[in-house]
């Protein structure tokens, strides 16, 4: 089974191709990722560098981690949905990966929205800088390092959970039942037969 997509102006499709015991990627670089090797597979929506409610299967394979995205640049500023072909590709990839790699798990992402978090660390961020540069520039040195303690601690503190938030919510499913994942909902809005 074959999928393939373009990821934008400058550079050449990407073909994935499934194999028996491997998901072969062929385009920017040729690689070769042997299914026994998965350890995570997680459906999420686009975000970053895909386009806002792609779809997009991530993969983690050791420390080599891939993601495939249902849409194709089709254009500047247009982008091609390939529902359609990304479906049935993720659908055997995860079914034979089920098989290949009984221990990996299969998750959804989570739904929490870092947009509002990461502003306030932005925000927070930017204040110690700021702080910091004023007492400095003042010759307020005691000052500043109170200053610039208490706000880094705050900061510190806040960004102790930022890598557990973004699984807060997903949940884990059966690749070999999609249909049945999540208490009888559709495993993932595309992912339906």
């Amino acid at each position: 089974m074959i999928y393939e997509v373009r990821r934008g102006a400058l550079t050449r499709p990407t073909t994935w191709r499934l194999e028996d015991d491997a998901l072969v990627e062929d385009g920017l670089r040729a690689r070769r990722y042997g299914l026994t090797d998965l350890k995570l597979a997680r459906l999420t929506t686009g975000a970053g560098r895909f386009a806002d409610g792609e779809q997009v299967l991530a993969l983690t394979f050791g420390r080599r981690r891939i993601a495939i995205g249902s849409m194709s640049y089709a254009g500047l500023g247009r982008r091609n949905d390939q529902t359609g072909a990304f479906t049935p590709f993720i659908r055997a990839l995860l079914a034979s990966a089920a098989v290949q790699a009984p221990g990996a798990r299969f998750r959804t992402a989570g739904n929490v929205r870092l947009g509002v978090y990461g502003g306030v660390l932005a925000i927070l961020g930017a204040g110690l800088v700021l702080v910091l540069f004023a007492t400095l520039a003042a010759g307020q040195y005691r000052l500043g390092a109170d200053l610039g303690a208490r706000l880094s601690f705050a900061l510190i503190v806040l960004l102790t959970p930022l890598p557990w938030i973004r699984s807060i919510g997903g949940k884990a499913f059966d690749p070999l039942r999609m249909d049945d994942a999540w208490g009888g909902r559709k495993a993932h809005p595309g992912l339906e037969p």
